[in-house]
């Protein structure tokens, strides 16, 4: 009794203090070439084995991944490589039979061709009265590709708004609505003179109703009692 008394409490200090050594044992890094118990067959010394000596396996996952990481990349660098020189081949087999066929208006490949010429499709043009009704007044209006200008008598918005027209509505040798301004496909401007009554003249020559006479910087149009000279022809922004 006296010796379970004296050995009793010391024997639960050594399983208190055993108990912690193994719960520490269990809660630090296990290194790769350790095992911790065996499962029966000899898999965990197998795999233990592979591993390198002084690492965790923590540190051994983290090296096979920057390892892969860098396979990864150096495969995907090798075969960007590869496609730039089939590419540069085929551009070079693509012009020699461009040049056979004697083709000479294509850019180079990967070239943006040249733009061409940009065709206006607004226009301001200034009309400067020289004789007649209006002498000495002036005029701007605006046409544009498929929105055409009035010239007439007729006080009407389309003629009145500025920009949008030109009325002559004190002489009554015009027509109501006697001609029109237009912008042709080419960005050139246009009169067509609409059936008026007197007619429409162009430097001295009467154009056919209903017909498309393209006009330049000083024509002289000769409308009513009006001579007409086309002092500017501007290109606006189609806004």
């Amino acid at each position: 009794c006296v010796v379970a008394v004296i050995l009793g409490p010391t024997m639960d200090a050594m399983d208190v203090d055993g108990g912690d050594a193994d719960e520490q044992q269990e809660n630090r890094p296990l290194r790769a070439n350790e095992n911790r118990g065996d499962d029966g067959d000899g898999a965990g010394k197998k795999l233990a084995s592979e591993f390198p000596a002084g690492m965790t396996v923590e540190e051994y996952l983290n090296r096979e991944r920057d390892l892969l990481a860098a396979e990864i990349l150096a495969y995907g660098n090798g075969l960007a490589e590869k496609l730039k020189v089939e590419y540069g081949h085929l551009k070079a087999s693509y012009l020699k039979r461009v040049e056979a066929a004697g083709i000479r208006d294509l850019g180079l490949i990967g070239e943006a061709a040249p733009a061409g010429p940009v065709v206006p499709t607004h226009l301001s043009v200034q009309l400067e009265v020289e004789e007649g009704q209006y002498k000495g007044e002036s005029f701007v209006t605006e046409p544009r590709l498929k929105q055409s200008s009035l010239i007439g008598r007729s006080k009407s918005k389309k003629l009145m708004s500025p920009g949008k027209g030109v009325s002559l509505a004190r002489d009554y040798e015009v027509s109501s609505a006697h001609a029109k301004f237009e912008v042709t496909a080419d960005g050139r401007l246009a009169i067509v003179d609409l059936g008026s009554t007197n007619g429409t003249t162009v430097n001295g020559g009467k154009i056919d109703a209903d017909a498309r006479h393209v006009l330049a910087v000083n024509d002289v149009l000769n409308i009513g009692t009006n001579t007409i000279r086309v002092a500017a022809i501007t290109p606006l922004p189609d806004a």
